[in-house]
């Protein structure tokens, strides 16, 4: 397709003989990140994104074979009970140093996300520290997680006590069976697992009843980013963890709503608030209607979607509407706590803190 300048948009899957070009660009532009005990290449770092069964979703910009901007996206669903939400992850929004702030990005992304609406996808997510940038673009902060940044020195001080011995992982279907009891974050499948596993500097720690992941090649250093299973079991796997940290500092995300909070608050204390997914709606109506079916809500409130608006009443009195999707993926996944809006009146902070939108986490693993 031609746009403008003797520019093209390709995709791998249309333009297969520039795949070397593509990746050369995206780890040579790609932030940095942590030194790798390793070499590591883009294409292994970035599977999900990068596999070949995804090359239609890895779109590119080309004059005269020379690859100028690049943006890919893979879809994923999350199961949330009573529905299931497809969305669009995008990532390695790379552009050539000499052909930046020419908006040829913004024009990938655009693309992407035609394709992601075309395959169904209600919510696009991608991770950036530019937020100002992105905003512009319709994303916008959603949700957070908890961090903890903490020191090795102090935690080895804990003489933590271990509740059962940690083992070496021989079957991953075990802790596809942990995650899965989560219900929490998208379907996965074995092959991911095993692409993960691959990353230099990545370790599966794993007992009877609990797992953990840390580290994920140049990206999540040292933090601990996935826990699943029981969550009696944490000290143990902290224990083994600690063992492997090469550095003094190491850190653990955790979604907002994870179970392991408690046993981590116990040793560590409060955590501070982590980073954020940037999202944007790409069908409203959809993503509304399948968070609210899977959502706890309390007799006497109804919701009314069109394709065009929402609105939530209590009693049969209007407490919010909308012809903006985006507010509800304000209301309900951040940044903010609904009792932290300070344009809600009392009752409406108090008939939309009652509905319980299920929670939609991205592991770090889930960035592959």
């Amino acid at each position: 397709m031609y746009v403008s300048n003797q520019i093209n948009l390709r995709s791998l899957h249309s333009t297969p003989e520039l795949k070397e070009k593509v990746f050369e660009l995206i780890a040579k532009t790609f932030p940095e990140g942590h030194a790798c005990s390793r070499a590591i290449k883009i294409q292994d770092e970035f599977h999900m994104l990068l596999q070949d069964i995804n090359a239609p979703r890895v779109l590119f910009l080309e004059k005269a074979g020379e690859i100028i901007s690049t943006c890919a996206w893979a879809p994923f669903t999350f199961d949330l009970g009573k529905s299931k939400l497809k969305c669009a992850a995008m990532g390695l929004i790379c552009t050539a140093d000499a052909h930046r702030k020419q908006g040829f990005s913004s024009y990938l992304l655009n693309e992407a996300e035609k394709l992601a609406i075309d395959e169904n996808a209600a919510l696009s997510v991608l991770w950036s520290a530019n937020v100002d940038h992105y905003s512009k673009l319709g994303y916008m902060p959603s949700g957070f997680e908890n961090q903890w940044s903490l020191k090795k020195s102090e935690a080895i001080k804990l003489k933590l006590a271990t509740t059962s011995t940690h083992s070496t992982v021989k079957d991953l279907n075990e802790i596809d069976s942990l995650y899965k009891s989560m219900h929490l974050g998208p379907i996965r499948d074995i092959e991911i697992y095993n692409s993960f596993l691959k990353l230099p500097d990545t370790q599966l720690i794993k007992t009877q009843k609990a797992y953990a992941f840390m580290g994920k090649g140049r990206d999540l250093h040292n933090c601990i980013h996935e826990l699943g299973g029981d969550p009696h079991e944490f000290k143990t796997l902290l224990a083994r963890l600690l063992v492997n940290i090469d550095e003094e500092n190491f850190y653990i995300q955790l979604p907002l709503k994870s179970k392991f909070t408690p046993e981590v608050e116990a040793l560590f204390g409060p955590p501070q608030r982590g980073s954020y997914a940037l999202a944007k709606v790409l069908n409203g109506a959809s993503l509304t209607e399948k968070l609210l079916r899977s959502s706890e809500v309390e007799k006497g409130i109804e919701t009314d979607i069109t394709e065009s608006s929402f609105a939530i009443s209590k009693d049969k009195q209007t407490i919010f509407a909308s012809n903006n999707f985006s507010h509800f993926l304000q209301l309900f996944l951040g940044p903010l706590f609904i009792e932290e809006f300070e344009d809600l009146s009392a009752e409406q902070k108090q008939v939309l803190g009652s509905i319980k939108i299920p929670a939609l986490y991205f592991w770090g693993f889930d960035s592959v």
